[in-house]
């Protein structure tokens, strides 16, 4: 958690990730998936999404590709233990499985460039948004996983 690279960790993130989102907002409006709330909805709802998207992030790359740097000595190996278990985290969301591993190598490569879990954060919270509200539910199944995946 640190603010001194701030804004280098935001631009990388960005330029990584902002075309995620084009892609989900354009995919969703070919698709007939914008459910997107009232404005007045969207900061508690996009807040809600930034603040797990960085207890995640700090999952992800603060402590599991953390530990495997220590473990591996070359970087991929550390890019896909912390990725697959990212991704197994998510079970057993089908569009989940597929999405957070591939996510999940770029979030790590993004922290090994530049380490900073606030932009890491924001963009997880930013994409997490855009398709949640974005795509069908019948394609991300509401972004459930665990137990909650198979509730209504």
């Amino acid at each position: 958690f640190r603010l001194d690279n701030l804004r280098p960790a935001l631009a990388q993130v960005g330029l990584v990730l902002g075309p995620l989102v084009v892609l989900a907002l354009v995919t969703g409006a070919l698709t007939g998936g914008f459910a997107f709330p009232s404005p007045a909805r969207w900061p508690g709802s996009l807040g809600w999404m930034i603040l797990w998207g960085l207890l995640q992030q700090y999952v992800l790359a603060g402590f599991y590709y953390r530990r495997f740097t220590e473990l591996l000595p070359a970087t991929w190996p550390s890019y896909l233990g912390a990725a697959l278990i990212f991704g197994l985290a998510h079970l057993p969301n089908p569009f989940l499985l597929i999405l957070t591993p591939v996510v999940g190598i770029v979030s790590c490569w993004l922290y090994r460039r530049v380490p900073n879990l606030f932009a890491l954060g924001l963009a997880h919270g930013v994409v997490s948004f855009c398709l949640y509200y974005g795509l069908p539910r019948g394609l991300t199944y509401g972004l459930r996983v665990g137990p909650a995946y198979f509730g209504s």
